[in-house]
């Protein structure tokens, strides 16, 4: 196991790209968003989604599953799931996997261990965590991340206190423009292959790519939302032929 600090500018202009990770792409994107969920979560869903959705080259497509907490990929879709993961020291961790050079799944869970305490049962810490961890599995990096400081107005950001005002400034509770101008970037050209299961007539899961076997195990990439108190790091854990690098909040 390696561990690295990472760090990012008090203020970027425009939200970096994670580790290239990008959705192929031929055109605007439908990505089916299962919420797996407990009823916790259910008037956060669809604003999440409707906020990601406002960027012009892709669409979250919210699906309603049933509650899960172990929170199993599946192809061409986003799984969101809650649990009581433990005192890991993160409230949201989100797992891309890739095939080919571009992310086929994703999953984000949330962990409802922290979100049962005062400080962040909070329909404001909810909002960010959510937005946030959407943010990574469409390919986006944090775009600040100390907490201490103003917040810059995207869920992407750090912060001691999301819903911002007079300590914090701007809240963090929604995609800011910076991250919508670092989806323009990340989704600027158009690839010759898209999953079938991510085109605006989709139906269903399951779909594979030509030459994906439904067997076959691609390499997960995650990012973790950590608390207060728990070092931002990254970290590479292989496990039965899997590579997970590890990005906390």
């Amino acid at each position: 196991m390696s561990t690295c600090l990472l760090t990012a500018p008090a203020q970027a202009v425009t939200t970096g790209s994670w580790n290239g990770y990008r959705w192929a792409r031929t055109g605007t994107l439908a990505i089916k968003t299962v919420n797996r969920t407990s009823s916790a979560w259910s008037s956060f869903f669809a604003p999440a989604l409707a906020g990601w959705s406002q960027a012009s080259q892709l669409d979250l497509i919210g699906s309603r599953g049933t509650v899960n907490s172990t929170c199993a990929a599946s192809l061409a879709t986003i799984q969101v799931c809650s649990g009581n993961y433990g005192t890991k020291g993160w409230l949201g961790y989100a797992n891309v996997w890739t095939s080919g050079g571009f992310v086929v799944m994703a999953t984000v869970k949330l962990n409802e261990t922290y979100f049962q305490q005062a400080r962040y049962n909070t329909s404001a810490w909810r909002k960010s965590v959510l937005c946030h961890e959407l943010g990574h599995t469409i390919g986006l990096d944090h775009n600040n991340a100390i907490r201490s400081d103003d917040n810059t107005g995207s869920c992407m950001d750090y912060s001691n206190d999301p819903d911002g005002g007079t300590a914090y400034g701007r809240s963090n509770l929604a995609p800011g423009s910076m991250d919508f101008a670092g989806l323009n970037i990340i989704y600027r050209s158009l690839d010759q292959t898209q999953l079938p299961g991510t085109k605006l007539s989709m139906s269903g899961d399951g779909m594979y790519l030509p030459g994906f076997a439904a067997g076959a195990v691609p390499e997960p990439g995650s990012w973790a939302l950590l608390i207060t108190g728990f070092a931002l790091t990254g970290m590479a854990v292989r496990r039965r032929r899997k590579l997970s690098v590890s990005h906390a909040r």
